[in-house]
C-alpha cells in the first residue's frame, strides 16, 4: 500500500505543476489559493478592520447608503465612485449593531439598523464604491436621481402584489445611449436572476477599474479587497457567494498576473463555509487527496492490481471534474 501511495503521489506531482490553481494555506478562518499569478485570500472577519497590505477596497454604495438615514436612492448599476485624494471615508456599524456571526436571518434592503453620518471613519487605503444590486422584500417608496443633472427626484412605489416576494428595482445604463437609463422592477425568481447578472457585472467592473487605478497610481501594489457585494443590501448571501467566486476566477483567467492579491472578506460562518467549499472545487488536486485517503483508510481492499486503473481515474478527476 505504501508503495502504491508513493507512486500515485509521484504521478500527481507533474500533473499538479500543470494546474493554474494551487492551495497555499487553509485554517479555520482563512484560505489562500494561487490562481494565474494572483493570490486569492478568503478571510472570516470584518473588511472594515483590514487595512494592512490592502491598497484598494471595493464597497457597495447601497450598503454605505443604508448606514445614512437621510439617503435612499438608486444609482446606475455598476457605476463607480473613486474619491480623489486621501484618506477615504466609509460608514460602519458599531459592534453592538453588528449581527451575530451565526445569525443567518435574511435581512432585505432597508431592514437593517440605520445610523448617522457620525459613524464614519477615515481609511488610509482608497475606497472604490460601486452601485451594487439591492433586493427588497416588501413594498416601499424608492427615489431615483434623474440623469439630466437636475436635483429632481422621481418617486416609484413597488406594487403591492410584490409584497412578501423578492423585489429587485434597478437603474441600468442603456448601451450607446449617453446619460440615458432604464428603470426596471423584477419580482420573485426573476428578481434573483436579473440581480445575479448585475452582481457579476459589478465584480468584473470593479476588478477592471481597479487595474486601471493601480496601473496609473501604484503599479507595484495591486492588492484589492472585497466584502461580499450585495449581501448587506438584501441579496441572499447563499446566492451571492457563487456569483462572486465565478466572477473573480473568470476575470483572473482572462487577466493572469495582473493582481498581486485579491482579498475576500466574510462575516458569517455559513457564508465562510460556502466560500471555502466552492473555492476548493477550483483546486482539483484535493480530489486526488480524497482518493488516496480512502485508499489508505480501507487497507482491506487490494488496489495493487488496479494500478493502471487508479492512475487513469486520477487523471480523469483532474481534467474532467
Amino acid at each position: 500500500m505504501k508503495k502504491l501511495l508513493l507512486l500515485a503521489f509521484l504521478f500527481v506531482i507533474p500533473l499538479h505543476a500543470m494546474e493554474t490553481v494551487s492551495l497555499l494555506e487553509i485554517t479555520k478562518t482563512s484560505l489562500i489559493l494561487s490562481y494565474n499569478g494572483t493570490q486569492i485570500h478568503l478571510t472570516k472577519g470584518a473588511w472594515e478592520d483590514a487595512v494592512d497590505n490592502i491598497d484598494l477596497t471595493v464597497v457597495g454604495n447601497q450598503q454605505q447608503r443604508m448606514l445614512q438615514e437621510e439617503l435612499d436612492l438608486l444609482g446606475t448599476i455598476g457605476q463607480t465612485y473613486l474619491p480623489l485624494g486621501s484618506p477615504s471615508y466609509i460608514h460602519i456599524r458599531t459592534k453592538e449593531h453588528e449581527s451575530d456571526s451565526d445569525d443567518d436571518t435574511y435581512k432585505p434592503h432597508r431592514q437593517i439598523d440605520t445610523q448617522t453620518w457620525k459613524n464614519s471613519q477615515k481609511r488610509q487605503q482608497q475606497i472604490l464604491r460601486i452601485e451594487e444590486p439591492c433586493i427588497s422584500y416588501s413594498t416601499r417608496p424608492m427615489k431615483y436621481a434623474l440623469p439630466n443633472g437636475t436635483n429632481e427626484m422621481q418617486h416609484l412605489t413597488i406594487p403591492a402584489q410584490c409584497l412578501n416576494s423578492f423585489v429587485y428595482n434597478c437603474q441600468r445604463a442603456i448601451p450607446n445611449k449617453q446619460d440615458m437609463v432604464l428603470i426596471c422592477c423584477f419580482k420573485g425568481d426573476q428578481a434573483i436572476q436579473e440581480a445575479s447578472k448585475d452582481l457579476s457585472l459589478c465584480y468584473t467592473k470593479a476588478l477592471t477599474e481597479g487595474l486601471e487605478y493601480f496601473n496609473y497610481n501604484s503599479p507595484e501594489n495591486k492588492n484589492i479587497a472585497f466584502p461580499t457585494l450585495g449581501a448587506d443590501a438584501g441579496f441572499p448571501r447563499d446566492k451571492t457567494v457563487p456569483i462572486a467566486i465565478e466572477a473573480v476566477f473568470n476575470f483572473l483567467q482572462d487577466n493572469p498576473n495582473q493582481y498581486k492579491n485579491v482579498h475576500l472578506f466574510v462575516k458569517k460562518r455559513s457564508e465562510f463555509a460556502l466560500y471555502k467549499q466552492l473555492l476548493m472545487q477550483y483546486y482539483k488536486p484535493i480530489k486526488v487527496i480524497c482518493l488516496l485517503y480512502w485508499m489508505h483508510k480501507d487497507p482491506t481492499q487490494d488496489f495493487s492490481y488496479l494500478l493502471d486503473d487508479i492512475i487513469n481515474h486520477i487523471t480523469w478527476l483532474m481534467y474532467n471534474s
